[in-house]
């Protein structure tokens, strides 16, 4: 049955728009309320995902461009092609909650899509079950170990440029999409500019960490052959959205780095109010240090070492006369007290640097740890006070 629907819509689209009205108008009742539910006939062509040679299609656009219903309406046909899937389906949203209220039952979700296709929700599972055995698992991107385990063989995720634990879900992803000949995934967003993002959509250079240069591209820059690059604009729904909604958007926010995002889909790797940017970052080795006038191991101690705590940041810097800085060694991670205090002695002796912490959190904790370290003694400590807040700093 969704094979004889997909080719109805695959035929009615191909009708010229003058024809189509008058063979609309032969209908039954019962015939137009079937043609009404044929996403390949209401659909703008590039929402009907269709497999391709790459592995991964990103969806960069705008909001309210219409990205659910995209995402929707391609787990349905993945699952009405079970060749595709190897039979298990992965879809993952930015929270649990997102999950259900956007992706299943929104008003563009996979339970709002035409009725004659929905799947069954065993909620207690999180899995959907299509009538011909295929599932779908549901994921919260909070959860990135969530996705050990199982295997899929396509994946649609949702709103990625948003989700919390970007890189560790994706890694999870990559390592269980692993069922089928050609495993894909679709990832559908309003782009921020993450390294994620920029890993989705560019070739990147391992050198230099950056998109390659490509004058011919759209943006300047090389896509990633992996991946399909799909970019709308919110203008294009606009005969699906409210009233004056994209005048008065493109009025309060057209023409600005925040409307490009917002409305064009366009991927700003670099913030103007940012402290430091990546044009005045590169990549050098050992050799090319010049002689540097003083070197420290900046230390920013983190207030737990449970696993979801922020990393203690440790790094060791040099800055020359003329004030150009180079960073030597990042060793953050998590560490007990003890752990990244000894870590922090260990890295000023090898480089004959000076302690520089920050003692907001704690007060002199910091340096009451770091002074019961072995050969602390032989190390210069200094205290540092952030006076702003990081809000205000970047």
């Amino acid at each position: 049955m969704s094979d004889a629907r997909e080719r109805l819509g695959a035929l009615l689209r191909s009708v010229p728009p003058n024809t189509l009205q008058a063979v609309l108008r032969t209908l039954s009742p019962s015939e137009l309320e079937v043609v009404g539910d044929l996403w390949e006939l209401t659909a703008r062509p590039e929402q009907i995902w269709r497999p391709s040679k790459h592995t991964v299609t990103l969806y960069l656009a705008g909001r309210a461009w219409g990205k659910t219903r995209t995402g929707a309406e391609a787990t349905h046909y993945v699952a009405a092609h079970p060749e595709l899937c190897g039979g298990v389906i992965g879809i993952v949203g930015r929270t649990a909650n997102d999950v259900n209220q956007t992706i299943l039952y929104g008003p563009s979700g996979i339970m709002s899509c035409a009725p004659w296709r929905r799947p069954r929700h065993h909620k207690s599972d999180m899995i959907l079950e299509w009538p011909n055995g295929v599932i779908a698992r549901l994921f919260s991107a909070e959860k990135p170990d969530s996705m050990r385990g199982p295997n899929i063989g396509w994946l649609w995720g949702d709103e990625v440029a948003h989700w919390q634990r970007d890189e560790a879900m994706a890694d999870q992803i990559d390592l269980a999409l692993r069922l089928g000949e050609h495993p894909r995934a679709i990832y559908t967003t309003t782009p921020l500019g993450t390294p994620l993002i920029a890993r989705l959509a560019y070739d990147i250079d391992p050198d230099t960490g950056r998109p390659r240069p490509d004058p011919s591209a759209p943006d300047g820059r090389a896509l990633n052959p992996d991946t399909r690059v799909i970019r709308g604009h919110t203008r294009e729904n606009r005969g699906n959205l409210g009233r004056d909604y994209v005048e008065r958007l493109e009025r309060r926010i057209g023409g600005t780095r925040f409307g490009e995002q917002e409305l064009a889909g366009a991927i700003l790797l670099d913030s103007p109010r940012a402290i430091w940017r990546r044009e005045w970052i590169r990549r050098t080795t050992v050799d090319d240090v010049p002689r540097l006038a003083r070197v420290v191991v900046a230390i920013d101690p983190s207030g737990s070492t449970r696993d979801a705590a922020a990393e203690v940041g440790i790094v060791v810097v040099g800055i020359t006369q003329d004030e150009q800085v180079y960073v030597l060694a990042d060793a953050s991670g998590s560490y007990s007290p003890r752990e990244w205090a000894s870590r922090a002695i260990r890295m000023a002796r090898q480089y004959s640097a000076t302690v520089i912490a920050e003692r907001n959190y704690g007060g002199d904790m910091v340096r009451e740890t770091l002074s019961r370290v072995e050969g602390a003694h032989t190390v210069r400590i200094e205290d540092a006070q952030a006076t702003r807040s990081k809000r205000e700093r970047w």
